[in-house]
């Protein structure tokens, strides 16, 4: 596995000297966790160290190789077990995501969906549409497709509902970032979006920021979001992406992105967070 190197953005620190660490603002955070040549479609930190991936024929299951020195800026991970996906005629552009539900884990895929056990690795699946965890009503991805549809008719690639329970956000298939209102109705568009999900932290007293990302002609962004006044406004500037933007997940509380090498053929998982003490 090659090593990654650990990119961090913030938003322009005043001139004074800041006193504590929840004066300095959100800034995005990225941290390398895995990397293969495989097309990757999502990741999962399993409890005591462990990891899933999933990738477009097989989900695995890794450990941790050895602990990560100070010279390392990606962990190395040595795969113990692997299961196959269900044979599908898939799209080319194919979606999946790792969710987990009362302990659970389980897998998403257009028109499939799986149950994995582990010890030893183990999955069932089948052919169902099963609602994807955005936080707003969905039958999930139907076969062939990568995007879902609202119950009002949007279609979208991605969203979450807002913490405050007072709509949603969602990146439409026009690559269209949405604000919608209670009712799903748009209610302000907040640029480029091509995903977006809630990240779960604490900075400046909130609770909750969102992440979106999108293309662009000078290369792939992430975005901040955060809720003031019922509005959404940007929290952070535009974080650039070490590579093309393939997925972005919220696995058990946790935020992952996959990028792809422009030409290449690796695919490499960061977990993302929101911070504001670096």
């Amino acid at each position: 596995m090659c090593a990654l190197v650990v990119f961090l953005a913030s938003a322009g620190v005043a001139a004074q000297a800041l006193t504590t660490a929840d004066d300095l603002p959100p800034a995005i955070v990225l941290k390398p966790l895995f990397a293969q040549r495989a097309q990757l479609l999502d990741v999962a930190l399993l409890d005591r160290g462990g990891l899933l991936a999933l990738d477009r024929s097989e989900v695995a299951r890794y450990e941790l190789a050895e602990e990560l020195s100070t010279v390392q800026t990606a962990p190395r991970w040595r795969k113990l077990e692997s299961v196959a996906l269900p044979p599908r005629a898939w799209p080319r552009d194919l979606r999946g995501h790792l969710t987990r539900v009362s302990g659970q884990y389980n897998v998403l895929l257009p028109g499939t969906a799986c149950t994995v056990q582990l010890g030893p690795l183990r999955m069932t699946c089948n052919d169902a549409r099963a609602a994807w965890a955005y936080g707003i009503p969905n039958e999930g991805l139907e076969p062939g497709r990568n995007y879902f549809t609202t119950p009002e008719g949007l279609a979208a690639y991605g969203g979450t509902s807002l913490s405050d329970g007072k709509g949603a956000l969602i990146a439409d298939r026009q690559g269209k970032l949405l604000q919608l209102d209670e009712n799903r109705r748009p209610l302000a568009e907040l640029g480029a979006g091509d995903d977006v999900i809630r990240v779960p932290t604490v900075c400046r007293g909130r609770a909750d920021y969102y992440l979106a990302a999108s293309h662009g002609p000078d290369g792939d962004v992430l975005r901040a979001f955060e809720i003031d006044g019922g509005r959404l406004v940007q929290a952070a500037p535009d974080f650039p992406l070490p590579g093309l933007f393939t997925s972005l997940s919220n696995v058990d509380l946790k935020a992952f992105v996959i990028t792809r090498l422009p030409g290449g053929d690796r695919y490499d998982a960061f977990q993302a967070d929101i911070s504001c003490r670096r």
